[in-house]
């Protein structure tokens, strides 16, 4: 892939990445495997959201394996073929006549020290833990190292999704440690067989070793419900340590946690679970949150710190963020219409939505452009691309502190000058003992 290419790439990623979600984290591992050829395999949750955050938070541009009939839609096949993305015929698409080609492309590419992406799970799913893999990934590793690619290691990436529809959520990818195929060829291959892509036992042993590194970096949970109240106890009790509990927890940290408490004992686990579901059912009946709690034992009655802080942002983007909302009423209307109007499941919907919000906000700002020409207006059309971008990152950002000040004042007022019940905070100590007591 060219360099400018390349280039753009990285960028309309990263844009993408910091527009889509209010925050991104990429635990990298430490091994250096620059100038090594690298299969990434990474679980897949979100639709066309996960191919662009490996972009984002891969060191080198990655070329994709992507299903054959995406090429069905020419504008689409066009922009797959300058990316680098190599097509995979399935069997449930008809048949994988062609899809020799396929692993020969991806034999020159390891040979030629470049990175590819699998999703060996081969579709969406949306269940709590990753599916079965199939033996594509591995059948590209022993394939190539056996057609010259030396030094081939295969990478697992874990992407985790704060909500995968609906406003802005937060991101997070956890990068595994690397499988040396060469160094851990005798694991894969008994003596005196094949070393190459031939040989089933070794591919079945090592799709199983691929298997077993991602489900160490993906969600891995026993049901949504699990996952939903792991996540909370964490960060209730990432919380407790901060200084300033009205910060927001960091999203990957809270979801490391979360997956320490599912490793845990039985016993503890439920313990955690057993009392953070206590605890919630407490936050309900008072229509509070824990960080309202938390934030009340910091500061009594004041008002928390990242209240006051949201408010000063809120307030300063406004001016801007008026002039983005003149240049982007008319391009969000058509983004609520379009949403109200597809009548598909969320994740569908919400990848729809990321694909078409580009052409439509473009457009519209483009119109803009024209029609300050048109009035006389220099540099028109500048105008209408800063107002409409600057003003409407704004916007975003305005919109997120008002919210984040009206529930976070909303508890406040709640709690009054009389605090939070004893039970609450009674129940709230329990979890956080529980939680600590689970992942030392």
């Amino acid at each position: 892939m060219s360099g400018i290419v390349d280039k753009a790439g990285r960028a309309v990623a990263s844009a993408f990445v910091y527009t889509m979600y209010r925050s991104a984290e990429v635990d990298r591992n430490d091994t250096d495997l620059s100038g090594r050829p690298v299969i990434i395999v990474a679980n897949h949750s979100a639709g066309f959201a996960d191919p662009v955050l490996i972009m984002y938070g891969a060191n080198r541009w990655p070329r994709f394996l992507a299903k054959a009939t995406l090429w069905n839609t020419a504008a689409v096949g066009k922009v797959f073929d300058l990316a680098g993305v190599i097509p995979v015929h399935r069997a449930t698409d008809g048949g994988t006549t062609g899809n020799a080609e396929a692993f020969a492309d991806c034999y020159e590419a390891l040979r030629n020290n470049e990175v590819i992406a699998v999703f060996p799970e081969g579709k969406i799913h949306q269940e709590s833990t990753i599916g079965d893999i199939h033996t594509g990934a591995a059948r590209i590793a022993l394939g190539a190292r056996a057609s010259g690619a030396a030094g081939v290691a295969i990478v697992p990436v874990g992407l985790y999704y704060e909500g995968k529809s609906g406003r802005r959520g937060r991101v997070y990818a956890k990068v595994g440690g690397p499988i040396d195929i060469d160094a851990d060829i005798d694991l894969f291959v008994d003596p005196g067989d094949n070393e190459d892509d031939t040989n089933r036992d070794a591919v079945v042993r090592l799709t199983n070793t691929i298997a077993a590194s991602l489900r160490a970096v993906t969600p891995d949970y026993s049901s949504e419900d699990a996952w939903r109240v792991l996540s909370a106890a964490a960060e209730v009790a990432l919380r407790s340590h901060q200084y300033d509990p009205s910060v927001p927890v960091s999203f990957g940290r809270r979801e490391e946690l979360a997956r320490e408490l599912q490793s845990t004992s039985p016993q503890a686990r439920l313990d955690v679970l057993d009392t953070a579901a206590r605890y919630g059912d407490l936050l309900e009946a008072e229509n509070l949150r824990d960080v309202n709690i938390a934030s009340y034992a910091r500061v009594g009655t004041a008002l928390p710190d990242h209240t006051v802080r949201s408010l000063g942002t809120a307030m300063a983007l406004s001016p801007t963020a008026a002039v983005g909302l003149v240049f982007n009423i008319v391009p969000m209307g058509a983004m609520r219409l379009l949403s109200n109007n597809l009548h598909i499941n969320a994740l569908m919907k919400s990848t729809i939505q990321t694909l078409a919000s580009p052409i439509i906000y473009a457009g519209a700002w483009a119109a803009w452009g024209v029609a300050l020409r048109r009035k006389g207006i220099r540099f028109g059309g500048t105008k209408a691309l800063l107002g409409g971008a600057i003003g409407g990152w704004a916007l975003v950002l305005a919109s997120e502190r008002s919210d984040a000040v009206r529930d976070e004042l909303g508890g406040w007022v709640r709690l009054g000058g009389h605090g939070p019940g004893a039970e609450a905070q009674d129940a709230r100590r329990a979890l956080i003992e529980a939680v600590e007591k689970a992942a030392p």
